[in-house]
């Protein structure tokens, strides 16, 4: 990645052997199963999960249609890549919102889920900005990523 791409990191703790989290995780048209606030999920372009699948969903908290594509699954490395195709806040800002996750061994049945948003900007993009996407994408982040935990105990027990 070039120097002049601004990343912002988010982390989630599991205490799921990776194999299980990426089971789910990777099922890149099927996120919706464990994170019901997704709705009317459809997938363009392809298989759910082949490379250039586009994903279309929207969500019980908003009327806002995401549009995301997939650009590589990677099973060996635990690694999902995908690009944001619609305008959002950060758009004025940013030439590309790509979204990195990757799943790493954190011990015995743990693992740990890094998120990074990957901004390609065009023009500076204030600090304000970062810290809304922080505030805003955080927030986000945890309730989603908490769902697929919350999804993994009820399913465990």
């Amino acid at each position: 990645m070039t120097d002049n791409i601004v990343i912002i990191p988010f982390e989630y703790h599991y205490n799921f052997s990776i194999n299980t989290v990426w089971a789910l995780l990777s099922d890149f048209g099927g996120w919706h199963k464990w994170y019901p606030t997704l709705i009317n999920m459809v997938i363009e372009g392809g298989d759910k999960n082949q490379i250039g699948g586009v994903r279309k969903f929207s969500s019980k908290a908003s009327n806002f249609v995401y549009e995301e594509e997939l650009l590589e699954k990677d099973t060996n490395t635990y690694t999902l890549k995908y690009l944001v195709l619609v305008k959002t806040f950060l758009s004025p800002y940013t030439q590309q919102h790509m979204n990195v996750l990757k799943l790493h061994i954190t011990g015995y049945n743990q693992c740990k889920l890094v998120v990074e948003a990957c901004l390609t900007p065009h023009t500076a993009i204030p600090e304000e900005i970062i810290e809304k996407y922080k505030d805003v994408g955080f927030a986000g982040q945890r309730a989603m990523y908490g769902s697929l935990d919350a999804f993994l105990k009820k399913h465990a027990a």
